[in-house]
C-alpha cells in the first residue's frame, strides 16, 4: 500500500477502534497534522511534548 493511503486507512482504522497509535519516526515532516499529540525525543530523553498544532508553531521545535 502506498505510503499516504497506509496513513489514511491507518486513521480510519483508529476513529473506528477508538485505539491509541503511537507512530515512531525520525522525521519531523513525516508527522502528520491530524496527530492530537507529538512527543520529541533526543539522546533517550523527552526533549518536549505537546499538541502537535501547537509544537509546529514553536520556534523551540523548528530547530529540533
Amino acid at each position: 500500500m502506498h505510503g499516504s493511503m497506509y496513513y489514511v486507512q491507518l486513521l480510519i482504522w483508529q476513529k473506528k477502534t477508538d485505539m491509541t497509535i503511537i507512530y515512531v519516526t525520525h522525521y519531523a515532516e513525516e508527522i502528520l497534522p491530524m496527530f492530537d499529540r507529538t512527543f520529541f525525543i533526543r539522546n533517550g530523553y523527552l526533549y518536549t511534548q505537546g499538541m502537535t498544532k501547537d509544537l509546529f508553531n514553536n520556534a523551540t521545535v523548528r530547530i529540533f
